[in-house]
């Protein structure tokens, strides 16, 4: 079995609590910062070795470490820098924000571009906090974990066994594709359910009437605000282009319904969700990447833009195979 690295989260929230107790349970050394004295007392009791002062939880990491941010983006941009600065440089910079080329372009303004490895759990809840979080909130949890064209393979192993590690599988993707991707996939939606909870006024006919479909499409509505904005503004180029290819296609819809026509919205819609689901089910066959060849990280990339992801790292410190399904 390889070793386990001593692993610092800053940030104790949902998904940094949540990674937190998963690592906990699976024997890895976890340290974690919080500036709520409740929330350092709550993860103490979990087991997790809590500090409210950042600088003395940095001052005791091991060398092997790794930095795990779990903040909202602007406070992991502000800490990136002071983190690689009051660090050996042999400590591994990660992060679990859903926005990847602000914290790239930070590391590389900073000098640490060697040393960080993007990280992306497609994970959540509306809620938030660490009495929200709860390890199996990573089970089977898609990460992204990012190749970039600096990227150390061996810290990117280290981040995506992680990943593996928590119950996860993981995607490679460099950094610009990931935000692309989430800004349809995930911040898109973030505004369409904002936009449809604001249209229905709370005591009204439609608030009675609302249901499954109301329920589903709003969901992460729920989600704290600032949290919202901080996710929405950190890839806001994205969204905005996502928003406004999105905008031409419902005045192409209008145009359609106006002239009674929707076969064509609905067959296509239909076709890619039932293709999505058969996707995820469907068979994949087993391939196998060492690390140690030249073409590794063109395989790596290739392996996560063809829908694919590793399930599992190498099996020891000597190897540096990793093993993936794809299509």
């Amino acid at each position: 079995m390889p070793s386990r690295p001593s692993v610092a989260i800053v940030g104790l929230g949902l998904i940094g609590g949540s990674l937190a107790l998963r690592l906990n349970e699976r024997g890895y050394d976890v340290r974690g910062h919080a500036r709520d004295p409740q929330t350092v007392r709550d993860a103490t009791d979990a087991g997790i070795t809590a500090y409210a002062d950042l600088d003395t939880m940095l001052s005791k990491l091991p060398s092997d470490a790794v930095v795990v941010l779990a903040t909202p983006l602007p406070a992991a941009l502000e800490l990136l820098p002071k983190i690689a600065a009051t660090t050996p440089d042999s400590v591994t910079i990660t992060d679990v924000v859903s926005t990847k080329s602000p914290l790239l372009q930070a590391a590389r303004d900073a000098g640490a571009a060697h040393r960080y490895v993007g990280a992306h759990p497609m994970a959540g809840t509306a809620e938030s906090g660490f009495a929200a979080a709860y390890a199996e909130l990573l089970d089977d949890a898609t990460w992204v974990v990012t190749l970039d064209g600096g990227t150390d393979l061996q810290r990117w192993r280290q981040v995506a066994a992680l990943a593996l590690d928590s119950g996860g599988k993981v995607v490679p993707a460099d950094s610009e594709w990931h935000d692309h991707s989430v800004a349809w996939i995930s911040h898109l939606p973030h505004v369409l359910a904002e936009l449809l909870a604001s249209n229905v006024a709370p005591q009204s006919l439609p608030a009675a009437l609302a249901a499954g479909s109301f329920r589903d499409a709003t969901r992460v509505a729920a989600t704290r605000p600032e949290l919202v904005d901080a996710m929405l503004l950190g890839n806001r180029a994205m969204v905005v282009e996502a928003l406004e290819s999105f905008l031409d296609q419902l005045e192409q819809a209008a145009v359609a319904l106006k002239g009674s026509e929707s076969r064509t919205l609905t067959e296509r819609g239909h076709q890619h969700r039932t293709e999505w689901e058969a996707a995820r089910e469907a068979y994949r066959r087993t391939t196998h990447v060492d690390l140690r060849e030249p073409d590794a990280r063109e395989r790596l990339i290739g392996i996560g833009a063809r829908g694919g992801y590793l399930i599992s790292g190498p099996v020891s410190d000597e190897s540096d195979v990793l093993t993936a399904l794809v299509f």
